[in-house]
């Protein structure tokens, strides 16, 4: 199937003055519709030079290139997977003629396994049910009539659609060399066509990219995984840093975050929260106790799942130190502690950063902790670089680099000790 829009679109207001105009150059678009989604389950469309002008708020939206791409296959009847892709690039936004925002690239791409076409229309037609009973009630009567769904069936359905419509899903966006612009203070200010008084403040990303992906779904037990990571330049860090020198050499201008839970009750955990909503509603329990009864429960049902993180990647790099984190926690319910840890890290020039920071008096806190960093960790030779092994076993012994921590801990390195 191919579809065409026009090259121009226009919406007007109340009085008949035009609002906003959406053009295209060209365009391509190809598509197979699914009788079953309700929507296409194949999608190639391309769109080049688009512009999205409001002529209320005086702003512009300049896409050079849009790119959609989707493709859904049925896996076994009644049951779709599949995974898409939207860019776009080079876009640009400006407000009264001044950019505000720019990127070369930001692109969603999202996978879904195993989406459930039944599960999904029985969610519509109860969604249907709810917001047709409100609107009834809406024009029968005064806005005391009004009939609000309530918050367990609402949570319920958007549950029931998140959690149980497919096996697994996964998002991930990225973006490439984006900038953020600050409007000028005339402008801020509305007076269009005034100079400005003073520069603007920006941000710029070189890169960054954030994702989530949630895998065995329909299983007693899931498993979530969850990354993020930038790019920033340092003079950006400076920037930020508003004249703290402090602040410009501890916050990282490189991060990236590789996070892992499996081993998850997550069905358990949902009932829980549904059948906490619902208990609320009903006036069966005070919102104040389920809030304590549920800090119970959950790590009640985290230890008895044998719940697992695993930190695959934390790094983080600033002007002159390098560090990262490996490791692995497991809620244990036969260890002493309820949990057992392996965590191994690593910080490069921490010698450097602590020398870097002494000729400031506002750093004198933080040069105590970074001295402790120093003591307890194990230097390399010939190198600015020290480890870090804690383990946790499950009769609740804990040891850095193979010290007992209470002895450690017992020595009273803290920063008020004067280390």
């Amino acid at each position: 199937m191919a579809i065409s829009l026009p090259t121009t679109m226009t919406s007007y207001g109340h009085d008949n003055v035009a609002v906003t105009t959406i053009n295209i150059g060209t365009q391509r678009f190809g598509g197979v519709f699914n009788q079953d989604l309700n929507s296409f389950s194949k999608l190639k469309a391309k769109y080049d030079d688009i512009k999205v002008s409001s002529m209320k708020e005086n702003f512009t939206a300049n896409i050079p290139s849009l790119t959609l791409f989707l493709n859904m296959e049925e896996s076994k009847e009644g049951f779709f997977s599949g995974a898409s892709e939207y860019s776009l690039v080079g876009a640009n936004v400006k407000k009264d003629d001044e950019v505000i925002f720019k990127a070369d690239r930001l692109t969603l791409f999202a996978e879904m396994t195993g989406y459930d076409v039944a599960l999904y229309k029985k969610v519509q037609d109860e969604m249907r049910k709810i917001l047709s009973g409100t609107q009834k009630e809406t024009i029968r009567g005064s806005l005391t009539d009004t009939v609000t769904p309530s918050s367990s069936s609402m949570l319920s359905l958007f549950l029931d659609s998140f959690f149980k419509g497919s096996e697994g899903f996964s998002v991930r966006l990225n973006g490439d060399n984006i900038e953020i612009h600050e409007p000028s203070v005339a402008q801020s200010a509305s007076y269009k066509g005034a100079p400005s008084t003073s520069s603007r403040n920006q941000m710029l990303m070189e890169h960054f990219n954030i994702a989530l992906a949630l895998s065995d779904l329909k299983k007693e037990k899931s498993a979530l995984d969850i990354s993020f990571g930038y790019a920033v330049p340092k003079s950006q860090i400076q920037q930020f840093a508003n004249g703290s020198q402090l602040f410009s050499s501890l916050v990282p201008n490189t991060a990236n975050i590789n996070l892992g839970l499996s081993n998850i009750p997550l069905p358990s955990i949902v009932e829980m929260g549904q059948n906490s909503v619902r208990q609320v509603e009903q006036g069966q329990i005070n919102p104040t106790n389920l809030k304590t009864q549920l800090l119970i429960r959950l790590p009640a049902m985290l230890t008895a799942s044998g719940t697992q993180l695993d930190i695959r990647n934390l790094s983080l790099e600033g002007p002159d130190y390098n560090m990262k984190v490996e490791g692995t926690a497991l809620a244990n319910a036969r260890a002493t502690k309820m949990l057992t840890a392996v965590i191994d890290g690593k910080i490069l020039g921490l010698s450097a950063l602590t020398s870097s920071l002494k000729a400031l008096p506002e750093t004198q806190k933080i040069l105590a902790y970074l001295s402790i960093m120093q003591m307890v960790g194990q230097k390399e030779t010939d190198s600015d670089s020290y480890s870090y092994a804690f383990k946790l076993d499950d009769k609740g012994s804990m040891t850095l680099n193979g010290a007992d921590l209470s002895t450690i801990l017992g020595a009273n390195l803290s920063p008020a000790s004067g280390f």
